[in-house]
């Protein structure tokens, strides 16, 4: 029996002091392990981190492509339909000039025809009178 009052032999079996330096040791272990892996991801994701920020830039280059592109059809919408509003306009406007003027020329040719009617008499007149004047 050892001085402590336990039975057998202290060096075959470990202390609590061994115990906890070998898991000591064990968890230093682990962290060096763990420390390796973090620097070899660190690694492994700063191309990814730059790739990333590449795609980003890109990403915000073609967002701003578009927004631009998009601006300019827009403006461009805006100014057919606009020469569209315009263009109606003047088409009700041409359309009523030219009923006007289909109006005058009725009328220009009802006056004509009223005019050659007329001409038709007076030289039927005067060439009724020669006649007569002849026989005299």
């Amino acid at each position: 029996v050892d001085e402590k009052g336990k039975g057998g032999d202290e060096r075959s079996k470990p202390t609590m002091t061994e115990k906890l330096q070998d898991l000591i040791s064990r968890r230093e272990g682990d962290i060096s392990l763990l420390e390796e892996r973090a620097s070899s991801i660190a690694k492994q994701t700063s191309p990814l981190g730059e790739e990333i920020a590449i795609l980003r830039k890109e990403q915000q280059q073609s967002q701003d492509a578009y927004e631009r592109e998009r601006t300019k059809l827009l403006d461009e919408l805006e100014r057919v339909q606009y020469d569209n509003e315009r263009l109606d306009h003047m088409l009700v406007e041409t359309g009523v000039i030219s009923d006007e003027k289909k109006i005058a020329m009725e009328i220009l040719a009802k006056e004509l025809k009223g005019a050659r009617e007329e001409l038709a008499y007076e030289q039927n007149e005067r060439d009724r009178r020669r006649a007569e004047e002849k026989r005299r």
